[in-house]
């Protein structure tokens, strides 16, 4: 019960977490770095959860009952305290301002002006306040003024029908194109597909670091060629390497293992260099906070449902159809991205 209880709060801790983490950086960032900086998210989420795969090859491969290091998940998960102590206290001792655009629709110049100094020097942070100020006098002088409810954006009612579609279709298609059943289950899929457990673990760390390190470099580029065109590409080359995963889980099943591992880490290279980090990034960019926490909200859902439907999917229908069933996802996420995504660069 008790664990049940701690993987309840701490699940609901993350999603506040993942809600407010992209508005913050969006808030506090310059415009001219506001891509480089909304991969962050990208790169917490994927350097955690190599940190995770790579302690997990500490985990004894039977023997469960005998092996000491048997009870090894309760320091991975008492690891976890420090880190949240960590972000405790930076957010307590050294970033104690809230977000400059936080203080202005307080109507706090000063506060705002002082936490702008966080980032720009204060000669550019007075420049940049004032250019903060005329953006929002000239949203309250124009002849629209409409601030919508969280139903309103629920139900995407009035001006706010494009951008709520898109927030819900970028979540929707990062999470159904198959990443997070792939990587809770990769230990098993990798066993499916012909490794032992000890391999399967190794092949999901690689998986791991092979996630964390677009995020490290796609920042570099994100601006200069575009959200669309990245998203466009990657979901181009998750389509394909899903398809060829397919057919070596089924039809091609005796052929080396190396073949399918080799288009798992490709799958998940492109899924990291496209919508896994533009989608944090994009979302912040053109949603409120209001729009972007109903948006998140939805994509815990999403990723709730794609990882409890995935065994189930597996057992019924087989590896092969399930990963060819993410193919059809990613190949409807071109077709959209394609035809209703707004470019923000």
């Amino acid at each position: 019960i008790t664990f049940g209880i701690g993987r309840f709060i701490s699940g609901f801790s993350v999603g506040i977490y993942a809600t407010i983490v992209p508005l913050y950086i969006n808030e506090t960032s310059p415009t001219e770095m506001s891509g480089k900086m909304g991969t962050l998210v990208q790169i917490q989420a994927t350097s955690g959860i190599s940190v995770g795969y790579a302690s997990a090859l500490v985990l004894p491969t039977g023997n469960y009952k005998s092996d000491p290091l048997t009870y090894w998940w309760m320091v991975m998960f008492g690891f976890q305290i420090f880190i949240a102590l960590f972000q405790f206290l930076v957010f307590k001792c050294v970033h104690k301002l809230e977000t400059p655009t936080w203080y202005l629709n307080k109507s706090s110049s000063e506060s705002a002006l002082e936490s702008l100094k966080q980032v720009y020097t204060e000669e550019s942070a007075s420049e940049k306040l004032q250019k903060m100020k005329s953006t929002k006098d000239s949203e309250l002088n124009s002849s629209y003024e409409y601030n919508p409810s969280y139903l309103d954006l629920l139900l995407c009612k009035q001006n706010t029908n494009r951008l709520m579609r898109l927030g819900y279709a970028v979540y929707f298609l990062q999470q159904f194109s198959g990443i997070n059943a792939i990587l809770t289950f990769s230990t098993s899929i990798f066993g499916h597909l012909g490794g032992g457990t000890f391999m399967s673990r190794v092949y999901t760390l690689v998986s791991g670091v092979v996630l964390m390190l677009p995020s490290l470099f796609v920042s570099s580029f994100v601006d200069k060629l575009g959200r669309r065109a990245l998203l466009i590409v990657g979901c181009v080359g998750m389509s394909v390497c899903l398809l060829f995963t397919g057919f070596f889980a089924g039809p091609l099943e005796d052929w080396n293992i190396l073949f399918p591992v080799l288009f798992i880490l490709l799958y998940i290279l492109f899924y990291g260099t496209s919508i896994g980090p533009i989608c944090w990034l994009y979302s912040g960019e053109i949603l409120t906070p209001r729009a972007m926490s109903i948006c998140v909200a939805f994509s815990r859902l999403f990723f709730t449902t794609v990882v409890f439907t995935f065994p189930l999917l597996k057992e019924l229908l087989g590896l092969s159809i399930v990963l060819w069933v993410y193919t059809g996802i990613c190949f409807l996420a071109l077709v959209y991205f394609s035809v209703d995504m707004i470019e923000t660069k």
